[in-house]
């Protein structure tokens, strides 16, 4: 009876969705002022990012028309330590260059009207892993995992900016957005009884619109006060497939082989064809939230700046039936519960800050400098919660309940808590608050500006991502440049 839970068990680990970090709510700057200081530009916006942060900025622009493109290269290293023992880490390293943000403004009277794609999310990566000689796993001969992940979410519209009165604007952007998730993975997994292969893929695209509305007041000649708040939108038409095929073979039983296959209307397969299951469904969504931002600048004089802002991010959750039924012919045989929350769409609420400044030595040089901070929209993992779910994990046949139906045949069940994904490898189940610094720079010309700016983030936290030992600790890491061109008449 155990083995057969264990298999089960297995089978949705092998199943992980391993996608870009969502684990965070900021996931990069856009428009070369707003980077190099940290994103602390909600009450400035004056530039084409300002379709991002704040459209009402856009009324206060000094150019006529302004075109900016900002490409960007993005490298992440996250180092779980001690996974495989004392010593023993795991190194997951990210990389991308791509387009970051391209976006123009054009003045018609008192109207600013504004057309941006934003890159909000681009991250792509090819790994391979490979496990020897682990010290908290002796019996593991090999293990090998290759994987190959991209994930998008790429904003285009529209943006609209008045004056009503000479010191207060407002407003809005419609963004149309698109998110797209794709995973591909293999593994190969050997101990001296036993070996197991495995190949998965998780494919997901949601559209949906991104509607931002902004209001910017100068309150003094000196002083501006910004709000702007917006709020994603997915479409319940989204599309998702999930599929996963594994074969194990082993010296002391019968040779297993399991498929399955989900969507967003439902998942199942069967276990040696014997054994059949059904689930939950995959979503196909992303999560429903808002956004608030307040910021405040100050304008000593012309060649000095200082901005701050705070971001508040809504939480969301979603309640769904996340029970596993087992079953051979019409008989249900197994049924694994947990927590009815569909926990890849759970985010915590989050509050950042960000400060920044500008200053310029020269007509021609401007120097940007910011920090700002990144909490995690994740659950905050305790030790005693991955404690229980170890217990239960390993507790074997003793924590499973048997119980007589009506027939007299023996139906198990087996609750699990619930922290994170928890069938899955990569999953929620990670909890870091980071910090970052930007340092920016950049040559003003008549009709045009080139900037370089760097950014770099780091933390520390803890992490669940495997589940033979209670938690581990991660190093987040983060270096990424941004190189812009603005074009102005």
């Amino acid at each position: 009876m155990y083995k057969k839970i264990n298999i089960t068990i297995l089978f949705f680990l092998a199943l992980a969705g391993s996608y870009a970090d969502g684990f965070h709510n900021i996931n990069g700057f856009f428009g070369e002022r707003a980077t190099g200081m940290g994103g602390a530009f909600t009450a400035i916006s004056d530039d084409p990012s300002g379709t991002y942060y704040n459209p009402a900025g856009l009324s206060f622009s000094y150019d006529d028309s302004i075109s900016m493109s900002i490409f960007s290269y993005n490298s992440v290293q996250k180092t779980y330590q001690d996974i495989w023992g004392p010593g023993q880490n795991l190194v997951e390293n990210l990389n991308n260059f791509s387009p970051n943000f391209i976006g123009s403004i054009k003045s018609f009277g008192k109207y600013k009207f504004g057309l941006s794609l934003v890159n909000k999310i681009s991250q792509s990566s090819r790994r391979y892993e490979q496990l020897n000689l682990s010290l908290y796993f002796p019996d593991v001969k090999d293990a090998i995992r290759q994987e190959t992940s991209e994930t998008n979410q790429i904003l285009l519209g529209p943006s609209l900016s008045m004056l009503l009165t000479p010191k207060l604007s407002i407003g809005g952007s419609l963004y149309m957005f698109r998110d797209i998730e794709y995973l591909a993975s293999s593994s190969l997994f050997r101990t001296s009884d036993t070996g197991l292969v495995q190949t998965s893929r998780d494919d997901r695209t949601t559209n949906g619109i991104y509607p931002i509305f902004g209001l910017l007041y100068a309150i003094r000649p000196k002083v501006s006060l910004g709000f702007s708040v917006s709020r994603t939108m997915p479409s319940s038409r989204g599309k998702r497939y999930q599929n996963s095929f594994i074969v194990s073979t082993s010296n002391t039983s019968q040779d297993g082989v399991a498929v399955m296959q989900g969507s967003q209307s439902g998942s199942g397969g069967k276990i040696n064809d014997s054994l059949g299951f059904s689930g939950p469904v995959f979503s196909a969504e992303t999560p429903k939230i808002n956004e608030y931002r307040i910021g405040i600048a100050w304008f000593p004089n012309s060649k000095f700046l200082m901005a701050f802002d705070t971001v508040y991010t809504d939480g969301y959750r979603r309640s769904q039936d996340q029970t596993r039924y087992f079953y051979s012919g019409s008989s249900i045989k197994h049924v694994i519960l947990t927590e009815n929350e569909n926990s890849e769409l759970y985010r915590s609420p989050t509050l950042n800050l960000a400060f920044g400044l500008e200053y310029f030595p020269k007509e021609t040089l401007s120097l940007r400098g910011g920090v700002f901070t990144n909490r995690a929209n994740t659950k905050k993992i305790k030790w005693a919660d991955t404690l229980l779910i170890n217990s239960i994990s390993n507790f074997g046949e003793d924590s499973i309940l048997n119980l007589a139906n009506t027939s007299n045949q023996q139906v198990s069940i087996l609750y699990v808590p619930q922290i994170g994904e928890l069938f899955g490898e990569k999953s929620r189940g990670e909890y870091i608050n980071t910090i970052g610094y930007c340092l920016g720079i950049s040559w003003n010309l008549p009709s045009a500006s080139f900037n370089l700016s760097v950014v770099y983030e780091h933390g520390k936290g803890n992490s669940k991502i495997e589940n033979s030992n209670p938690l581990q600790t991660v190093i987040y890491e983060a270096v990424s440049m941004y190189l812009a061109v603005s074009s102005k008449q």
